[in-house]
């Protein structure tokens, strides 16, 4: 999904000696830079929006790691260098026509970069109910029994 106009600018993920992660419901800007150096990131976007129709990712890792997990259906463009490490992604699925397209790009020095797929995101339902489109409407009640 993408959302217009949001994410126009934002802080690295940086992890530097720790750990940083970022999973659930958020909003990936444009570009993100996301950088670890004896340390890991873990960045999953199978409950992420998108800002725009292509997100740029550039992932270091220096002595550290990043994982990246985008889920199935989205356009995945990868490349990158390992020296004295890896920048590894799982290939095979091309993504659905008209789905967002993550580029990511970068370089693991002593470190790793891996890419993988997860599942697929979850669509709402789309039934209205009593709060708004998105909630299922409330269970029938059933005339009690004869007794």
């Amino acid at each position: 999904q993408t959302v217009a106009g949001q994410g126009a600018a934002t802080s690295p993920i940086v992890a530097i000696f720790g750990g940083s992660e970022r999973r659930g419901a958020w909003t990936v800007p444009a570009e993100l830079p996301v950088v670890a150096v004896f340390g890991g990131v873990e960045l999953d976007l199978t409950g992420a929006s998108f800002a725009a129709p292509v997100v740029e990712l550039k992932a270091v890792a220096v002595f550290g790691g990043v994982e990246i997990t985008v889920p199935e259906g989205l356009r995945l463009e990868v490349e990158g260098v390992g020296i004295f490490g890896g920048f590894s992604h799982q290939t095979g699925e091309e993504g659905d026509p008209g789905a967002p397209l993550v580029r990511i790009t970068g370089v693991a020095f002593f470190g790793g970069v891996d890419v993988k797929r997860g599942p697929r995101r979850a669509v709402p339902p789309s039934t209205p109910g009593p709060l708004g489109p998105g909630t299922p409407p409330p269970p029938s009640v059933s005339p009690p029994a004869p007794g």
